[in-house]
């Protein structure tokens, strides 16, 4: 009788936890759709949210779920409202999993606010080098222009922008994710603890985030 009942609540946390990565991966998909409406920097380069939503996801069960999320709505994505077909698929899987791997590994170790900033810090970076060097390959075949063309288009067009783009989701995930957490565990969904709130560090940090990339949006948007 105990390994039955042990099995069914099993089975009920299981769907509970694949409803729950459902509603994430429609919540990423929905911020995508709306912060596209944001202005891009060019005809492929436009900011979304969808990676806070899915690195939230990621510290809330695990990288491996959160990388499915990734795929999932990297797919529908394509297939909905994507104009670059497999390649948009591919660069869009790999900017999320470089942003997502690193906080959430580090999240899985430590719960500690410093700690998750950190982690967020290294993501950023990390995220960043990951699609300089993947543009500087896919971009060519995409614009059907020359490397040395995107080699000029490094430092004033891409090294910003992902560093915003970056930016921009850190302070997303610094300002909700405490409260996602704690929403959750009510819901006895998941069992990784954190208070309600998120801590003053937390919202200082991602407002001070939040103030710098959007001086640095304004700034190249009077530049161009």
């Amino acid at each position: 009788m105990k390994t039955t009942n042990k099995s069914r609540t099993n089975s009920i946390m299981n769907v509970k936890k694949l409803t729950t990565l459902a509603v994430f991966a429609a919540v990423a998909y929905v911020a995508m759709l709306v912060t596209h409406l944001i202005p891009a920097v060019s005809g492929f380069l436009s900011f979304d949210a969808k990676d806070a939503v899915i690195v939230i996801a990621g510290m809330v069960f695990s990288p491996g779920a959160a990388v499915i999320v990734t795929l999932v709505v990297s797919f529908v994505e394509m297939i909905t409202v994507g104009h670059t077909g497999f390649i948009g698929l591919l660069m869009n899987f790999i900017s999320t999993t470089s942003f997502l791997l690193p906080i959430c590994f580090i999240y899985k170790r430590s719960r500690k606010s410093k700690d998750v900033i950190l982690g967020l810090l290294i993501s950023t970076v990390t995220a960043t080098v990951m699609m300089l060097l993947w543009n500087y390959f896919i971009t060519p075949i995409y614009m059907n222009v020359p490397q040395s063309a995107v080699v000029d288009m490094m430092l004033p067009v891409f090294l910003p922008f992902n560093l915003i783009k970056y930016t921009l989701n850190s302070a997303l995930v610094l300002l909700i994710y405490k409260r996602i957490i704690y929403i959750l565990n009510k819901m006895d969904i998941t069992t990784v603890t954190e208070t309600k709130k998120p801590s003053v560090v937390n919202i200082l940090v991602s407002v001070l985030c939040a103030a710098v990339a959007i001086t640095i949006c304004v700034i190249l948007f009077y530049m161009q």
